[in-house]
């Protein structure tokens, strides 16, 4: 099937396509993953405690948590303007976690960190600024929801995908000025105190 605007991802041996296009220019609104050694698998994700099948949208970004073995999804939904946030167990269970109005154009990414949390990143143009949220996750859907660890904020608005290392991360932008390469590279977040409501107003 030929397919456009999917996302792929390669964690831990395992391979996964969120999302995308068929030829005609239709979500196809699908997940599937594989081993490097199985047969591709449809995943058919409910939502937690319903019968409610889970469609993925226009994807911005995914990662996988070895943490809580879940697939991160930052999506707009079919038919909304909206960007939805949800996590999806290998059970094939989905809890969304936010969804939120835009109020800007935005870029943005979703990076494992080192051990195991995620990193959520959103660059805005029009302030030169990008905003990198942890989301702590240490328990499984329906055993709590992930919460905003902390927040760090740079004064650049990256355009690349944000990279974690053993001794640093990487952030690569532009200088507002010239237009000239802007690499942070922190070896430690320093986070300050966020919440939802700030993920939600940096879209």
């Amino acid at each position: 099937m030929t397919r456009a605007g999917a996302l792929a991802h390669l964690p831990l041996g395992r391979v996964f396509v969120v999302g995308g296009k068929n030829a005609s220019n239709v979500l196809l609104g699908d997940i599937w993953s594989r081993t490097f050694t199985g047969a591709w698998a449809q995943w058919t994700p409910t939502l937690v405690g319903t019968s409610t099948r889970y469609f993925v949208g226009q994807v911005l970004a995914a990662t996988f948590s070895y943490r809580d073995d879940c697939l991160y999804v930052l999506d707009i939904p079919s038919g909304s303007t909206q960007v939805r946030l949800v996590r999806v167990s290998t059970r094939q269970q989905v809890e969304v976690l936010g969804t939120w109005n835009r109020t800007a154009t935005t870029r943005s990414w979703l990076t494992l960190d080192r051990d195991g949390g995620v990193l959520l990143s959103v660059a805005r143009d029009s302030t030169a600024q990008t905003r990198v949220f942890r989301l702590d996750n240490p328990t499984p859907i329906g055993s709590g929801a992930p919460t905003v660890a902390g927040l760090m904020e740079l004064t650049t608005a990256v355009t690349e995908p944000p990279l974690v290392d053993a001794g640093s991360y990487w952030f690569l932008g532009r200088k507002s000025s010239d237009r000239n390469p802007d690499v942070r590279r922190p070896t430690t977040l320093p986070l300050t105190p966020s919440s939802w409501a700030q993920v939600g107003a940096s879209f």
